[in-house]
């Protein structure tokens, strides 16, 4: 059995964005280190990418904090309209440190994701998934999410919300 590890989730002031916006890329260049086919390859797209999930909801950012370091986060857009299943929560980035994986901290903030967008009144949350990204498809199914399609490289996902 593994020990719990005391987890943070919260979400981030605009100067505390600003200060952790590099330690933010380092996790998700560590997520992406096994999938580089799904990923900006330089700090500069990242930093840019970044600001822009920051500033599309910043109350839909959120980090994860084990051990007093930031080793993931998750950024969702509660306000997103999607053309085929119109006003969703469209999780846009999700990135766990390949060091933290599977102890969790996925699952944590995915559930906050969902809690999120159900706050806000939302009957769906939706998200792209690189179609041999095998362990975020089946941590998706486990939380209730279903295939809808590929496009290219990528797999679309939905789940219902209460």
């Amino acid at each position: 059995m593994q020990a719990k590890i005391p987890l943070q989730i919260k979400n981030l002031s605009k100067e505390e964005f600003q200060e952790k916006k590099s330690l933010l890329v380092d996790v998700y260049f560590s997520a992406y280190k096994s999938l580089p086919e799904y990923a900006y390859d330089r700090r500069k797209s990242v930093k840019n990418y970044l600001d822009w999930l920051y500033k599309g909801d910043p109350s839909g950012f959120f980090v994860a904090i084990a051990n007093s370091e930031l080793v993931g986060f998750i950024a969702c857009h509660s306000n997103w309209e999607d053309y085929r299943e119109g006003k969703v929560c469209e999780i846009h980035e999700f990135a766990v440190s390949q060091e933290w994986q599977g102890k969790g901290i996925g699952k944590a903030l995915l559930e906050h994701a969902l809690e999120y967008a159900q706050s806000k009144g939302l009957k769906k949350i939706t998200l792209w998934v690189g179609e041999k990204n095998e362990k975020a498809i089946e941590m998706y199914k486990k939380a209730g999410f279903v295939p809808l399609y590929k496009a290219g490289i990528w797999l679309r996902m939905k789940k219902l919300l209460p």
